[in-house]
C-alpha cells in the first residue's frame, strides 16, 4: 500500500464513520457540491495570509474558481504553502513506509488515498449518486500551483507517526490491519478519537504556524482543508498577538 500524499485525511475523517445509505446527506452538509471559494484575510502588520479552504473532492467549477485566484494571487507575488503529508523513499526503507502507513490508517479510519470512483459511483468505497459530477482535486500543477511558487509546509509521515507514539505510546497493528486491502472499507479497531483529532488537526496546525512565523515570506496563501483555519489562528495568536482578520 503507497499512500502518496494526505490530502483526503480531513475529509475521510468526517465521513468514513457514515452508513452507505447516508452518504448522499453527508457529502451535500460537507460542502462538496457548492461551487464558491471564500477564503479569509489575516495580517500581524508584517506578514498577511490569505487562507484558502480546499476541498479534496469537488466539482470542476469549484475547481475552476480556485484556479481563477491561485493565478490573481500569484500576479501579486503570494507564495502557496500547501499540505500533503509524504513519505521520503530516499531516506525510508520500502518496509518502513508500509508500517507507517498502515499505522496513519489505523489513526485516521481508513484508506486516505481512495477518493471517488467516478465509474462505480462510490465515495471512500460507500455507493453514493454522483448526479452533479463531483471529481477528486486535480494536482495543484492544474491549479496554477508550481513548484516555483509554493512550498510543502506539511508535516511528514514518519514525523506525524512518531509524534502520535512518543506523546500516545506505540501503535500495535493486528492481523485485521494486515489483511484488509487498501481498497475495502476498514473495520479494524482505531485509536481513541481525542489521540486521532491532536494529530491530525492540532499537531500540524502547530506546525504550520511555526513555518509560517519562520518564513521569510511576506505574502503567503495557506491552501489547506477548512478544519486547520481555526486552529492555525490559534496558533499563530499564541506566537504573535497582533494576528488579527481583515476578511472573513
Amino acid at each position: 500500500m503507497k499512500i502518496k500524499s494526505f490530502l483526503a485525511l480531513l475529509v475521510y475523517f468526517s465521513l468514513i464513520s457514515c452508513k452507505s445509505n447516508s452518504i448522499d446527506k453527508k457529502i451535500k452538509s460537507a460542502g462538496f457540491y457548492e461551487e464558491d471559494v471564500n477564503f479569509s484575510t489575516l495580517t500581524n502588520n508584517d506578514k498577511t495570509i490569505v487562507y484558502f479552504p480546499i476541498r479534496h473532492v469537488g466539482t470542476k467549477n469549484f475547481y475552476n474558481n480556485i484556479q481563477f485566484k491561485v493565478d490573481s494571487l500569484a500576479s501579486k507575488g503570494f507564495v502557496f504553502f500547501i499540505e500533503g503529508i509524504k513519505t521520503d523513499s530516499t531516506k525510508l526503507s520500502i518496509q518502513r513506509i508500509d508500517t507507517l502507513e498502515l499505522k496513519l490508517r489505523k489513526i485516521v479510519g481508513g484508506n486516505v488515498n481512495i477518493y471517488v470512483d467516478t465509474i462505480n459511483s462510490t465515495y471512500m468505497g460507500y455507493p453514493f449518486k454522483n448526479n452533479k459530477g463531483l471529481i477528486n482535486q486535480p494536482k495543484y500543477s492544474k491549479l496554477g500551483i508550481s513548484k516555483t511558487n509554493s512550498e510543502h509546509s506539511d508535516v511528514s509521515l514518519d514525523l506525524l507517526i512518531d509524534e502520535y507514539e512518543n506523546k500516545f505510546g506505540t501503535i500495535v497493528l493486528n492481523e485485521c490491519d494486515y489483511n484488509t486491502s487498501p481498497n475495502t472499507v476498514y473495520q479494524c479497531i482505531t485509536v481513541p478519537e481525542n489521540n486521532k483529532k491532536y494529530i491530525v488537526l492540532d499537531f500540524r496546525d502547530i506546525k504550520l504556524a511555526k513555518y509560517i512565523t519562520d518564513s521569510p515570506h511576506k505574502k503567503i496563501a495557506v491552501i489547506y482543508g477548512s478544519n486547520h483555519e481555526k486552529g492555525l489562528y490559534r496558533e499563530l495568536t499564541k506566537m504573535d498577538s497582533l494576528w488579527t482578520y481583515l476578511s472573513k
